[in-house]
């Protein structure tokens, strides 16, 4: 069987759980590693270990403890979830996601009973665990281990404060896709801005601001389910932003952006649209419900 040992990513400097078919079950090992082996220099380990994490967690001696303490955790989704993987399903699945991840062939009512599964027989991870095992899950390729991370951060959402800010930013811009970014733009980073306002503009100035496409696409979608609360000034101003874009994500992102607020006030919708240069895309889709609506 093998062994899992803490995997220092020279791509983010970040901990993550592997599986290591040179290492005897049981034993630990730290290295370095990404691309090729010990990108970082040794001396520089410890730096980029702790700096994954705004605080180590509190009742761990070292990231070797909360390496020791992860393992068996992440021992047992891997069992469970490799059990059921199905490569001949996992062939029509990754060719609709582009051949861009790995797939273990695990169709979503598997998934959802093999996460009750996973709680009923081992719970959620610890809190002050969930940060290193959520980027754990990240690294590893089949797709179905990202879908289980988000499910542990929908679990704790409740729990989620402004620290947990960079990892959602990790995530959405690490292995980015629209099934996991849409996902974490509306359910964690949407609610956690809503609990939290005071962090809102300090979060998303940068985001907006960026070149990458995905986090661009988060602020125009993190309001998704605000309803009569949306900041339609935000909104408006952040289609704007984005109007001109010919990244096809972006222009489908405004037109879902608007298709959900003309749920709550049509006629500011048909306004903007009909006073803005929207892309085709963007256009058609923001007036979508509207128009099956007038039917």
């Amino acid at each position: 069987m093998q062994a899992s040992c803490l995997h220092l990513d020279s791509r983010d400097g970040c901990p993550h759980i592997i599986k290591s078919p040179f290492l005897n079950h049981g034993s630990t090992q730290f290295s370095i590693a990404g691309d090729r082996p010990n990108t970082y220099p040794q001396q520089s380990a410890a730096h980029r270990l702790t700096s994954c994490y705004q605080r180590p967690p509190a009742r761990y001696s070292d990231h070797a403890a909360l390496r020791n303490a992860m393992t068996p955790y992440l021992d047992a989704i891997q069992h469970l979830y490799s059990a059921q993987a199905d490569p001949e399903a996992a062939v029509p699945m990754k060719k609709y996601m582009r051949n861009q991840f790995e797939f273990l062939g695990i169709k979503t009512p598997a998934t959802k009973a093999l996460f009750k599964q996973l709680v009923a027989n081992h719970g959620l991870p610890p809190l002050d665990q969930l940060d290193a095992i959520v980027r754990t899950l990240w690294s590893w390729p089949e797709r179905e281990y990202q879908y289980l991370a988000l499910n542990f951060l929908d679990k704790y959402q409740k729990q989620l404060t402004p620290d947990w800010v960079p990892l959602l930013e990790y995530l959405v811009t690490t292995k980015s896709w629209w099934d996991t970014v849409d996902a974490i733009a509306n359910h964690n980073v949407g609610k956690l801005l809503q609990k939290y306002p005071e962090i809102r503009d300090r979060t998303l100035t940068p985001w907006r601001q960026s070149d990458h496409i995905w986090l661009r696409r988060t602020t125009i979608l993190f309001q998704l389910g605000y309803k009569a609360e949306t900041d339609v000034p935000l909104l408006w101003a952040i289609v704007a932003e984005n109007q001109a874009s010919d990244e096809f994500f972006i222009q489908k992102a405004i037109g879902w952006a608007l298709r959900e607020y003309s749920k709550t006030d049509a006629d500011a919708v048909k306004a903007l649209v009909a006073a803005t240069q929207l892309a085709p895309l963007s256009r058609r889709e923001a007036l979508k419900w509207l128009n099956r609506k007038a039917q």
